[in-house]
């Protein structure tokens, strides 16, 4: 269940869907709260998908919440140098969404991080989203 929840919600996103991705927040919220294990190989922190889910219903304290504690596991705890790509990108995204003040700029330097380790990895996918963004 897991596994399909955070598919859906980076899936919804990224096709524009925020609001049907906001309604699974609830779903991955309780996986983060029960500590359902940190990290699945396949797809990464819990903690990420529950900030971009959050982000995209706007709640903006939670999502920051979430993705400040994904990259304390991913930089510290279980270091992963794909998700320590992913989180920061995400993490930008919802900042550019946010638009409070000092979002972009803050955004702009979490991009350089993921840009660099997405070039170093291969990860040209990620690398054509950041670029679309910066």
């Amino acid at each position: 269940m897991t596994l399909f929840t955070e598919g859906a919600i980076e899936a919804l996103i990224l096709a524009g869907a925020k609001d049907e991705a906001a309604q699974l927040y609830p779903i991955i919220a309780d996986f983060v709260q029960q500590d359902i294990g940190k990290f699945a190989f396949t797809t990464g922190l819990h903690e990420r998908f529950a900030g971009m889910a959050a982000a995209a219903a706007g709640d903006w304290d939670n999502a920051e919440r979430h993705f400040k504690h994904a990259l304390q596991v991913v930089d510290d705890e279980l270091p992963h140098r794909v998700d320590q790509a992913r989180v920061r990108y995400w993490y930008a995204r919802m900042l550019l969404d946010r638009r409070q003040s000092g979002d972009g700029e803050q955004a702009q330097a979490l991009f350089g991080e993921p840009r660099s380790l997405s070039d170093a990895m291969g990860m040209h996918g990620l690398i054509r989203r950041i670029d679309t963004l910066t």
